[in-house]
């Protein structure tokens, strides 16, 4: 999906803008909800486990219009929250 989104962007002259420090993205809360064992098989481990996580993180990046130099709204640098 990343490869996908990455090349996406390549396309269409977008590029994402971070500030570098860690305002960039900052976790508000991370809370695990279940725990699941998996049974093993030719494709998976034995004691491998799926873990269930909601998460809140609050980013802000930009992502910039190569040829307009340009935020692309909604990423213009403001803060925007994630929730799982």
């Amino acid at each position: 999906a990343m490869q996908a989104t990455m090349e996406d962007m390549a396309r269409n002259a977008q590029r994402v803008d971070l500030a570098g420090d860690e305002s960039d993205f900052q976790m508000i809360s991370c809370r695990l909800s279940r725990a699941q064992i998996l049974q093993s098989d030719s494709e998976t481990p034995a004691g491998s486990c799926l873990l269930h996580v909601s998460y809140e993180v609050q980013e802000r990046y930009t992502i910039l219009d190569c040829h307009s130099e340009q935020p692309l709204p909604p990423f213009d640098g403001s803060a925007r929250e994630q929730k799982s």
